[in-house]
């Protein structure tokens, strides 16, 4: 028996009559509310039929959180897609809360939606696929494969995103079908998700699409070629870099970064001069995704950039390439007016490893940001250069306790038995979690001098301070 019969005939019947004939959103016209349901349920259906948005939203809502319970609520709640606003309402909130009600009842909901994919109302039709993605029902594939061809191309996106969500292999042909849409929309929605779906049997319809008449479908193509990571792609996206839209320009820098292929370096090295601040970014950091050390020279000229997130990025991307050559500029990057650039400077010199930074990273412990002195302090540790270890016991005075764990860190790593004496000293932080990382800290030195400071710590008002001081105390007496 299907779905309908067994739960609420007579509803069943007048649903179906309903489905076919586009009704407006008249509650009494669906029948009557099944004998055997709730008394909760009931007053929830009811409600839907309001006149205040907002009570029949508050209805949706009562009904999901109810989930199975509402089975019988169905229909009351795709009726609701059907609504049109009047001038100036907006009906966003109950259509909304319409579609998480169905998805929190699940399955139950599948074989309705997709007898609405038929209805005449767009409405319907286009809520209906939204809501079959968010079930995420295998049961509805061949239902939204059919909404592909819908007269509506609002609809055709829904069932193109809804596909997506549904995780089968099988809807990869009919979506990558839809970079054919007639609808600029459409292609771009297939563009879009083709990424995560299609796998390489995608990558030449997705090549084609970046000669798509829209610059949203071309940018949504390089974007899922990306995604998939096949290095035949490379050469069509080095193509597509010399595209007019800024925003296809973009995509094409992001995606030849995560395919990582050294072939493309000379085209984002180009990047590094595109008319675009966003495209000099990507260009600048995808270089040191890719990690080529031939593009030092180029991405230490973009540390001088007149965008700050230019810089900022080729900072970073200096630190991926790790070359000494880019030392020098990055020191001076420390005095840049960008916090960020200022951080990223400091944290690649610890990637580089160049003892000459260590004077200049002790400076910028003083730096005014929080995150640039993090950066410093994390670099510290990489350099392993007990130079650090006086400059650093000032900073477990610092007001930012996240600042203090960190020098504590760094700290930990720097090989010096100077270091003991500070770590000592920083049990009487006044955070807890900062004094149990002390602890742990001090254990890794294996130096005895800590064991009677330690074992004072076992009197600690804090329980986390004094199993750390235990476990230390354990280790060191071995």
């Amino acid at each position: 028996m299907n779905f309908f019969g067994k739960i609420f005939p007579f509803t069943a019947i007048m649903f179906v009559i309903y489905l076919v004939g586009g009704c407006s959103a008249d509650l009494s016209l669906i029948g009557k509310i099944p004998a055997d349901t709730s008394p909760e349920v009931k007053k929830q259906i009811k409600r839907l039929s309001s006149k205040d948005m907002n009570v029949r939203a508050d209805a949706a809502r009562a009904l999901g959180d109810m989930g199975e319970e509402s089975v019988p609520a169905i229909p009351f709640l795709i009726d609701v897609f059907v609504e049109e606003p009047k001038s100036g309402e907006d009906l966003s909130s109950s259509i909304e809360q319409s579609g998480l009600a169905l998805m929190r009842i699940g399955k139950s909901a599948v074989e309705p939606l997709t007898a609405a994919l038929k209805n005449k109302n767009k409405n319907i039709r286009l809520e209906s696929a939204r809501t079959l993605g968010g079930i995420k029902d295998p049961g509805a594939l061949e239902s939204l494969i059919g909404a592909l061809k819908d007269d509506d191309s609002g609809v055709r996106v829904e069932a193109v995103l809804a596909l997506k969500e549904l995780g089968d292999d099988r809807a990869a042909p009919p979506v990558t079908e839809a970079l054919k849409d007639s609808s600029p929309g459409v292609r771009a929605a297939a563009a879009s998700v083709l990424g995560d779906m299609g796998g390489s049997g995608t990558v030449g319809p997705l090549v084609t699409a970046l000669s798509d008449e829209d610059p949203a479908v071309r940018s949504n193509a390089a974007d899922s070629l990306g995604v998939i990571g096949d290095k035949k792609a490379v050469l069509p996206l080095s193509g597509a870099f010399k595209d007019k839209d800024v925003k296809v320009r973009r995509s094409v820098a992001s995606a030849l970064g995560k395919i990582k292929d050294p072939s493309a370096m000379n085209v984002l090295l180009d990047g590094l001069k595109d008319a675009d601040p966003g495209v000099r970014q990507l260009s600048a950091y995808n270089l040191g995704a890719i990690g080529n050390k031939s593009a030092v020279g180029y991405v230490i000229d973009a540390l001088r950039d007149d965008d700050p997130a230019v810089r900022s990025n080729a900072a970073w991307a200096l630190g991926q390439l790790a070359d000494r050559r880019a030392v020098g500029q990055l020191i001076y990057a420390l005095k840049d007016k960008d916090s960020e650039v200022r951080g990223n400077a400091a944290a690649s010199l610890g990637n580089i490893k160049d003892k000459s930074a260590v004077k200049p990273l002790t400076d910028a412990l003083a730096d005014s940001d929080p995150g640039v002195r993090l950066s410093a302090i994390y670099a510290l540790g990489a350099l392993n250069d007990g130079r650090a270890i006086e400059a650093l016991a000032v900073v477990l005075d610092d007001d930012d306790w996240g600042v203090r764990s960190s020098a504590v860190e760094a700290l930990g790593k720097i090989d010096d038995e100077r270091k003991v004496p500070v770590l000592i000293s920083a049990l009487n932080d006044k955070k807890p979690s900062v004094r149990s990382l002390v602890v742990l800290t001090l254990a890794g030195t294996g130096d005895s001098r800590a064991i009677a400071p330690l074992e004072k710590q076992l009197q600690s008002s804090d329980a986390c301070v004094r199993a750390a001081a235990e476990e230390a105390l354990k280790k060191l007496r071995r």
